[in-house]
């Protein structure tokens, strides 16, 4: 089934990984629809492999800069369901402080995990800041960033993959080609067959992937990694995947039922769990015993989180404004005298 052979320890840590985002993903959407969050949630549902795959094959000195809706690649790098859920129902304890809710998730001090952002696209910037600094330091470190395919006409996007190009940086852009940015369909801002054929353009190796096959996934973010490592500079990945919600939640209108059929069909945690059982790694007891771990662990996370406390109005100006007593900055760079002058653009 696969050209890349894993052995049985890592396949099973990685069907723990797409079941433990998977029933993390559904609990968070339970709790939305119930009205527990004070904030939104973004869903990765359908997507998991892409996210658990690319993150499961970086080193541990790799950098990841995630999406938001990358749920599983946190959880691969150590981001435990604890943080995760006290994030985002806006607990006092997390590091934004309950201020932003379910975005600016991340640990670059201990898990080298570059904190997500809200604006799409700006994420890759920041990545390529990332590989760059690498470069600067002789660190043999890969960043390895997640797009969403809506994304890859966002001006930033392109600037940084211009750069990251010129300069042969250590970074590989995983594309989760879901086929809607937003409601918008693919086709209705790119004419190309694959967002991959991006790469053409910026002069670096571009890769397609069943992105809902985790191994496949595993194989081509290692190939991309490893052409990095070696200082061929950035790779591009497109991932090709799709958002299903949970059988309970209605469809946005502009899915067609057949396209849903389809990729209920190819859902990438009923995949690994039937390539598992016919490798006899897998079987109905050791999957329920996975299934009970990782629910014990979510009631832990939600006990945990809604034991904490809530952000008082306005109780820490510290974290929007500056100290009054924040020391000048230093003498102005010219006399405030000389701008009362008259002078043309060029000579100011």
């Amino acid at each position: 089934m696969h050209d890349l052979e894993l052995p049985a320890s890592d396949l099973l840590r990685l069907f723990y990984f797409l079941t433990l985002t998977r029933h993390l993903d559904d609990r968070m959407v339970r709790l939305r629809r119930e009205g527990t969050f004070i904030s939104n949630f973004a869903s990765g549902r359908g997507q998991e492999a892409t996210a658990v795959g690319a993150a499961y094959a970086l080193e541990p000195g790799d950098i990841l800069a995630p999406s938001h809706r990358d749920v599983g690649a946190m959880l691969v790098r150590g981001m435990t369901p604890r943080e995760l859920v006290a994030q985002w129902l806006g607990r006092d304890s997390v590091a934004t402080h309950g201020r932003d809710g379910h975005l600016f998730q991340g640990d670059m001090r201990d898990r080298l995990i570059v904190p997500t952002t809200g604006i799409p696209g700006s994420a890759l910037p920041v990545a390529v800041g990332t590989a760059l600094g690498s470069r600067l330091r002789s660190e043999p470190r890969v960043t390895l960033a997640y797009l969403g395919d809506g994304t890859v006409t966002v001006g930033a996007v392109h600037e940084a993959l211009t750069m990251a190009s010129a300069l042969d940086l250590a970074l590989v852009c995983v594309i989760e080609h879901n086929g809607y940015a937003g409601s918008m369909p693919t086709e209705r801002h790119s004419h190309a067959r694959h967002l991959a054929d991006r790469a053409m353009g910026y002069g670096i190796p571009g890769a397609v992937v069943d992105g809902n096959d985790v191994v496949a996934v595993v194989q081509a973010t290692r190939q991309a990694l490893q052409s990095a490592r070696a200082g061929r500079g950035p790779y591009l990945i497109e991932a090709l995947t799709f958002h299903v919600p949970a059988e309970e939640e209605q469809a946005p209108d502009f899915i067609s039922r057949e396209a849903l059929a389809f990729w209920r069909r190819q859902d990438p945690l009923e995949r690994l769990t039937r390539y598992l059982t016919s490798l006899e790694i897998l079987d109905v007891a050791r999957q329920k015993d996975y299934v009970a771990e990782i629910e014990d662990l979510l009631d832990d996370a939600l006990a945990y989180s809604l034991a904490l406390p809530l952000p008082a109005p306005l109780s820490d100006p510290s974290l929007c404004f500056a100290p009054d007593d924040a020391p000048p900055m230093g003498p102005p760079l010219i006399a405030i005298g000389a701008l009362t002058r008259e002078r043309s653009t060029i000579q100011a």
